[in-house]
């Protein structure tokens, strides 16, 4: 019989029993790395090649058993929980929603629900991708993404102050980028750099096209998967070299930017004009809103304008009080804990950072939005995930959390594969052969 054959053998049947497809490199890599090891312990102990892999393949066992019990602990895991958190905060936008456009403007209402309907599409769709397409094409993703936005950029100019189309399609940028953070993750300072300037690439063309907010949205997501990636040593390099290398031209060009933009800024704390006045209505709303039932200022919610996009919780606040605002924000709480938990847990490096790309703008949406419907800051403009109106960006954030729920379901096939039959125990009692193994196993 040929050498290795039946190593080759033998990994081919358990194999075989293994029913998602996605395990099966690992599980293999993993089999034949265990019986070259206990091959090359009998060779050691003077037994001939061909007796020594006889021997090494017949202590794994049955083949059969094992694929069967490979197939159970290979199994993808439904995150039954997180969807129906998903369903849930759906449901409240949809309510929400139903309450503001119920006065004759149900055009509004259906295109919610027809956002909806495809979104769901769009989420079965990315729950059952793959996500390791990151780390195989990154690049063809990074610039395929780029110049979609700029086709969109070209064809449909922005008219009369309206938002420039193809500004949503970021939010689907951090994603694109983590696969350049994964792909340049080993090369040192020299990557390190590289990432930041494809982060840097992108963020200032959201800016230059697109809206200001959204590029922040970029970069805040962008530095958070490169801190990551530095504080968890996957470019080789010294933190306190590293991470300064990132954050002072970040903080300079903010600086440039702030100085730019400060008497704007200033606004939205002190006088009510510009930024400011929609933070003040703000306040003077919510000053007379009820625990439960309509406020006082119901009556003066038109003086926000946009309340089904920018101040959607706003509206909730004064129109319902603040106990069903209450019930909503545990909602989120409940669904973004659930996430940073699984996204913490995840021991691939590549499912680590896709579900941090994915969850990270999420989060930041989130934060910008609450902080201007309790205001705190004007900082809308951008969605609130699930519950704000809006056509293409309830579809991409159905989209987003569908592939961060592919992440959770197969994110644990990535890293080396546990074995059933414990070969990996780092003292074996094998024939009366003591073995101990001094190194960890290849993955």
């Amino acid at each position: 019989m040929p050498r290795g054959a039946r190593m080759e053998a033998f990994v081919k049947t358990v194999c075989e029993q293994v029913r998602f497809k996605r395990a099966k490199p690992g599980i293999a890599r993993e089999l034949m790395d265990h019986m070259c090891d206990q091959q090359q312990a009998y060779l050691r102990q003077g037994m001939e090649e061909d007796e020594a892999e006889k021997r090494a393949v017949e202590q794994m066992g049955d083949p059969v058993t094992v694929g069967m019990q490979m197939d159970l602990a290979h199994r993808p895991k439904p995150q039954w929980g997180f969807f129906i958190l998903t369903v849930g905060l759906l449901a409240a936008g949809i309510a929400v929603q139903g309450a503001l456009f119920g006065q004759g403007d149900s055009d509004r209402l259906f295109v919610t629900l027809i956002a909806a309907a495809l979104g769901g599409l769009g989420m079965a769709a990315a729950y059952f991708a793959d996500y390791t397409v990151l780390a195989r094409a990154p690049m063809g993703i990074y610039w395929g993404l780029l110049a979609a936005a700029l086709l969109l950029y070209v064809l449909f100019p922005a008219e009369g102050g309206e938002a420039q189309r193809g500004t949503l399609l970021f939010l689907l940028f951090p994603t694109a980028y983590a696969g350049i953070v994964f792909h340049y993750r080993k090369r040192g300072y020299g990557g390190l750099m590289i990432s930041f300037g494809f982060l840097a690439a992108g963020v200032l063309f959201c800016m230059w096209c697109f809206r200001i907010r959204m590029g922040f949205l970029c970069l805040f997501s962008g530095l958070l998967l490169l801190t990551l990636a530095v504080v968890k040593g996957h470019y080789g390099v010294k933190k306190r070299w590293a991470l300064p290398l990132l954050y002072l031209p970040v903080a300079a060009g903010c600086g440039v930017f702030a100085f730019g933009y400060w008497q704007r800024l200033m606004t939205a704390f002190s006088r009510e004009e510009g930024l400011g006045y929609l933070t003040a209505v703000t306040r003077q709303l919510l000053e007379g809103a009820a625990l439960l039932g309509p406020g006082a200022t119901a009556g003066s919610l038109g003086r926000l304008p946009e309340l089904h996009t920018d101040y959607l919780l706003t509206f909730l606040i004064v129109r319902f009080g603040w106990l069903p605002f209450f019930l909503v924000l545990g909602l989120l709480a409940l669904f973004f804990g659930y996430a940073v938990v699984r996204c913490l847990r995840q021991r691939g490096v590549l499912a680590r950072m896709t579900a941090a790309a994915v969850l990270s703008p999420l989060l930041i949406e989130t934060g910008f939005y609450l902080a201007a419907n309790l205001g705190w800051m004007e900082l809308s403009s951008l969605p609130l995930p699930l519950l704000s109106y809006g056509g293409a960006g309830l579809v991409l954030h159905l989209v987003l959390i569908g592939f961060l729920l592919c992440v959770f379901r197969c994110g644990s096939m990535e890293g080396p594969p546990p074995l059933a039959c414990q070969t990996h125990a780092w003292i074996q009692l094998a024939d009366g052969v003591l073995s101990v193994r001094f190194r960890k196993p290849r993955s």
